[in-house]
């Protein structure tokens, strides 16, 4: 299936491509459509910022090759890694500099363009909203592993259960979700204690075991 082209302003094209159920947009083109944000005197830093977003923010998986046109075949990038970027370069609205802030505005405005397109892409593809939410789950879990929760349901006691073996937590409630609130609320502080990183882009799996727990008396 051909491309999926999109434009940014008037003379900008963005291509997007599928590889089975997984959208991709061209690298050059994105690049392209980001540099178009930099204001002047931020070029410098924005590019490395960019360059340096792409090698970190991603793995060998949210880059590869694919035909993105006619005769054309050339590198793509996962389209969430490419919203990622955006969303980097977005962060500086903060900053002192007047050059740095134009272009985190002028990205932001690229950042909310690049998701409706990406939406338009995958309809194109014949992508589901299923399908791309799994992506986004799966590529999360290769660049940022989550902690792993197992969840059991004490019958005699009748609370839910969860404990991460990794950061040290332990604690349980009497429904599924003030058991997840509740850990929440704690793992910051026991991980802290543990020595073990955790922060707000920490990502935690809440996993149910198969069979409830039961208590004898001993």
């Amino acid at each position: 299936m051909k491309p999926y082209i999109a434009r940014f302003g008037v003379n900008r094209p963005v291509r997007f491509v599928a590889r089975g159920t997984v959208l991709y947009v061209s690298k050059a083109d994105f690049i392209a459509a980001a540099r178009d944000c930099f204001a002047l005197g931020a070029e410098v830093f924005a590019e490395r910022l960019l360059n340096e977003s792409l090698q970190f923010l991603g793995d060998t998986k949210d880059q590869t090759g694919a035909v993105i046109d006619d005769a054309e075949i050339g590198p793509v990038v996962h389209w969430h890694l490419a919203g990622n970027l955006l969303a980097n370069l977005a962060e500086l609205r903060g900053e002192a500099s007047a050059a740095l802030r134009e272009t985190a505005f002028r990205t932001h405005t690229l950042m909310l363009w690049f998701s409706g397109a990406s939406s338009e892409a995958s309809n194109y593809f014949g992508i589901g909203v299923r399908d791309m939410l799994i992506q986004v789950g799966e590529r999360l879990d290769r660049v940022n592993p989550p902690f792993i929760a197992e969840v059991e349901f004490d019958a005699e006691s009748g609370m839910w259960i969860a404990s991460c073996e990794a950061i040290g937590a332990f604690t349980e409630a009497p429904t599924y979700e003030a058991l997840q609130e509740r850990f929440w609320e704690i793992a910051p502080d026991i991980a802290q204690a543990n020595g073990v990183h955790f922060d707000a882009d920490t990502r935690v799996s809440f996993r149910q075991l198969d069979v409830a727990r039961q208590r004898f008396a001993g």
